[in-house]
Order: C-alpha cells, then structure tokens, then sequence
C-alpha cells in the first residue's frame, strides 16, 4: 500500500489473494487506506477466482471510478484472453472473450 501511495501507481495486475491481504489489512482505518489507495483506477484480477464479497468490499477502499476487472485464466495471460469493457462490473464476472477466442 505504500508503494501504491508513494508513486501513485494507476493500473496493476493482482491476484485475488492480494485483493483480500489488502481489503483486511489491519493498517490504518478504512479512510487511511482509501487515501492509500486513491490512486487506483484499474486491477487487472487473475490467476484464481476472485470471491465476489471480497471484490465488492475492496472496492469501497477504491477511487470512485476505480474498476477491478476479473481475467479468465493466468494473471499473465488473462488480459489476452478478456476484453476488458470500459464498464464496472460488480457481479463477479470475468468478462466477454475477445475476438477469437473461443472457451472450451
């Protein structure tokens, strides 16, 4: 959380198990780490599925325009695979496949 603060990182990949380490982190109050974290506008989210009530908690510490957007597949391969709308999705989905790409 510092590095994100200190160099106001924007986009990242990240696991879901960083995802949670951060949202339960004991590090300061909910408002310090929404400070810590403001800098945040897009996660790329991959490499095991990410528990929708994790996600939707994490987010609140977010940037209100702040996305997490779920990858099918490896951290870094799921950016390949998913297209990644301009949309929020809060539903726990991992996205539409991107032009030919088919899901077996």
């Amino acid at each position: 959380m510092s590095a994100i603060k200190k160099y106001q990182i924007t986009e990242t990949g990240i696991v879901p198990a960083v995802i949670s380490m951060l949202e339960q982190s004991n590090v300061g109050t909910e408002e310090e780490k929404k400070r810590d974290l403001k800098s945040l506008k897009l996660l790329r989210c991959a490499g095991a599925p990410l528990d929708l009530g994790v996600q939707r908690r994490f987010t609140r510490l977010l940037d209100s325009d702040a996305r997490i957007v779920a990858a099918w597949g490896l951290t870094e391969l799921g950016t390949l695979t998913t297209f990644f709308g301009t949309e929020k999705d809060d539903t726990g989905s991992v996205g539409r496949l991107t032009p030919n790409i088919t899901a077996k």
